[in-house]
């Protein structure tokens, strides 16, 4: 069973979220709900929960105010927000789970069955930061972190050469040569990578387009990357990415 805390300035909101955790998810244990970080942090240190649920939107501070409280969390967090649609997709790059108020019990069964999964948290503290910073950013989101098989991965999206999938898993290939395994798939972060920058040109494909050499036209198609690594086009994806360069 996890330990759990809430923390929500709002007493509806905390009373809401108690409720349903307690009546459709067993594997979680209420230890105390709060109203803020500094109200919750004698509570936190005295119990070590395994999860704590935190509202992102306070009155005084935020709840990535977290990790100057706990510079090295050894709990995972589950943001609680009523956010538009471009900070869901900063939590998402920031490999954090959310829930959406009000809160939907289908979403948090979800959200509960991962937390049984990956516990206990990982480089948490990287992940906040790399989530304030793509929040901070009103215009565009520039990091994204990789939950690789050992740890999780901050990197600079304009780092990103490209993307290949590998059955449920996707490799990504970065500037400084390096090759990072991550265990989502590619159709997952071709949602998530931003457009146009982004485009896939094959089922096995996302490439950065700003690191396209050049395309080689022929019977099959060709993409050469940046890192000289030619890549296949497939023929119902040539034209728009023919479009796309011309763009760039």
């Amino acid at each position: 069973m996890l330990k759990a805390i809430i923390i929500d300035d709002e007493e509806n909101a905390r009373i809401a979220l108690s409720v349903i955790l307690e009546e459709y998810e067993t594997e979680i244990s209420i230890q105390g709900m709060y109203a803020s970080l500094a109200e919750a942090r004698p509570a936190i240190e005295r119990l070590k929960p395994n999860v704590v649920f935190l509202d992102i939107q306070m009155p005084g501070e935020s709840g990535l105010e977290l990790w100057k409280y706990f510079p090295h969390p050894t709990f995972d967090v589950v943001f609680t927000t009523a956010f538009h649609q471009y900070a869901i997709e900063a939590f998402k790059l920031s490999a954090f789970d959310y829930l959406l108020k009000p809160i939907d019990i289908d979403e948090l069964s979800r959200v509960v069955k991962k937390l049984m999964l990956h516990h206990p948290a990982k480089k948490i503290e990287e992940r906040l930061m790399a989530l304030e910073n793509n929040l901070s950013n009103t215009q565009t989101v520039s990091q994204i972190v990789l939950p690789t098989l050992e740890s999780f991965i901050v990197v600079k999206i304009a780092d990103i050469i490209r993307v290949e999938s590998d059955d449920n898993y996707s490799r990504f290939f970065l500037v400084d040569n390096t090759v990072h395994l991550v265990s989502r798939t590619l159709k997952e972060y071709e949602a998530l990578l931003p457009k146009p920058t982004f485009l896939r040109v094959h089922q096995s494909h996302l490439i950065n387009l700003k690191f396209v050499k050049q395309y080689l036209k022929g019977k099959l198609g060709l993409v050469e990357m940046i890192n000289g690594e030619k890549l296949p086009v497939s023929r119902e994806r040539k034209d728009t990415l023919i479009e796309a360069l011309g763009r760039v």
